[in-house]
């Protein structure tokens, strides 16, 4: 218990029969909305025995306990003193009375009973003195409710649908322009500029033979699919040579074709290494095979 708090001046009680003297008090006494004071009660001297306290203090409404009791025996000039402090806290502004405390006294082999009666609490409010004949407005509306909308929505609407109305007329009175389709590349020309591609890559003059025949034989097979798709890339030289010679009646084309995809062969699956001279010779073959296969019957129907 701080010495503080006892300091104060004490309210000083009739003195019981056995001498005894019960002071009470409220401090501190300046106490706003929310404040922890302490109502003290204080016995001396107490020559023998002991004294009795309650545990609580029966307190109004708008007043509670704000902690526990603390209690403490000192000795002073006169004598053994004993003191108890309650922490009582105050929501309401204005005058409170605290109920009076019946304590037990023990002295002498006697039970006795004293009363400790405390002053009048006054708590003060946290809020300015002039607050009180302030008036709150009234709660105004967010939006405005007075106010009239619909001429404004109208507007709105209307202003949308001539939009609309536009945008309609001038889209209706546009010329459609059709998008010319992209001419198709002949697969004549496509074949040409894959054997063109081989001849340019180098891969002859590199000592690459297989690469540069397989970028002939690839050429020669792209041109016919493209032609007629029954006679894809998946079919081997002896199947297509086959498939040709029953569609043109035997055509020399059909058996060019055969030499030159059977010579691509050789090369890519055994080993045959010509001479660069001999493969200029097949590849310039295989440009004359695809400038010329077009002019014949199969060409034709397939176009």
């Amino acid at each position: 218990m701080r010495r503080a708090v006892v300091g104060f001046a004490l309210w000083i009680a009739p003195a019981c029969a056995t001498g005894q003297q019960v002071h009470s008090a409220v401090v501190p006494q300046d106490i706003t909305v929310g404040d922890v004071f302490h109502a003290v009660i204080q016995v001396v001297p107490v020559l023998t025995g002991t004294v009795q306290f309650p545990d609580s203090l029966v307190l109004p409404a708008d007043l509670e306990q704000a902690g526990r009791r603390q209690l403490r025996q000192d000795t002073v000039t006169s004598g053994p003193r004993w003191t108890a402090v309650y922490p009582v806290t105050g929501w309401r502004p204005g005058r409170h009375a605290l109920s009076p405390v019946t304590l037990g006294l023990a002295a002498g082999g006697r039970r006795l009973a004293a009363e400790a009666v405390f002053p009048e609490v006054l708590i003060r409010s946290v809020l300015p003195s002039d607050t009180a004949g302030i008036q709150p407005k009234q709660a105004r509306d967010v939006m405005g409710a007075n106010r009239l909308w619909w001429p404004w929505l109208l507007l709105m609407g209307a202003i949308i649908l001539l939009t609309a109305a536009v945008y309609l007329v001038r889209r209706r009175r546009r010329p459609a322009v059709s998008a010319a389709p992209e001419p198709a590349v002949p697969a004549r020309t496509i074949a040409l500029l894959a054997l063109d591609r081989a001849r340019a890559s180098g891969a002859l003059e590199a000592g690459d033979t297989k690469r540069f025949y397989s970028d002939v034989s690839a050429a020669l097979r792209a041109y016919l699919a493209a032609l007629d798709p029954t006679l894809g890339t998946d079919l081997t030289t002896t199947e297509l040579a086959a498939s040709l010679f029953r569609r043109s009646g035997g055509d020399q084309g059909a058996a060019e074709l055969h030499r030159l995809l059977r010579a691509a062969d050789l090369v890519k699956f055994a080993r045959r290494r010509p001479a660069p001279g001999e493969a200029l010779q097949e590849w310039q073959r295989a440009r004359t095979w695809v400038e010329s296969w077009e002019t014949n019957s199969m060409s034709a129907r397939a176009a």
